[in-house]
């Protein structure tokens, strides 16, 4: 997935629900293809499966994210950063997360919540730039567009 090979990677998902229905791992999996892909209330749906199917699973904080990034799809910003929120208080240490809920946070007027994402983001990753936040997944245009102008906003750099 990480490569951006998402025609692999719904293959892997789908070849190991038909061996367990119940991986959480397949379902979540399954759920980021289609949030990759821009189909958020399937990629809600998957995520929530995996997230009831293994709800003390350490990466059951991916699947919050993906629900986060589906919302933030369907301009749903409060629910977003209510999801990234969620996911970064699951992992704390996932300081990376705050380049989608800054904006998530900006988009759903609290600028205070964005500033402070932006700074533990910067804290974390002084270089980052907005040019390597959007080549990093492959999330839909809409998405990274919306990423990209909440950045900015709140002055990161574009490279």
């Amino acid at each position: 997935m990480l490569a951006h090979d998402l025609p692999a990677s719904e293959a892997h998902a789908r070849r190991a629900l038909s061996r367990d229905g119940g991986s959480a791992w397949a379902w979540g999996r399954l759920g980021w293809v289609h949030a990759y892909h821009g189909d958020a209330a399937a990629a809600i749906e998957h995520c929530q499966i995996a997230r009831v199917l293994a709800p003390a699973d350490p990466l059951s904080f991916v699947w919050a994210i993906g629900i986060a990034a589906a919302h933030f799809e369907l301009g749903r910003d409060r629910e977003a950063a209510r999801w990234y929120d969620r996911a970064l208080f699951e992992e704390p240490r996932t300081t990376s997360l705050n380049r989608f809920s800054a904006p998530a946070h900006l988009c759903s007027g609290d600028r205070d919540a964005a500033r402070r994402g932006l700074g533990a983001l910067r804290k974390s990753f002084p270089d980052l730039t907005i040019t390597q936040v959007r080549t990093g997944l492959p999330h839909t245009a809409r998405y990274m567009d919306r990423i990209a102008d909440g950045l900015e906003s709140l002055g990161m750099s574009l490279s």
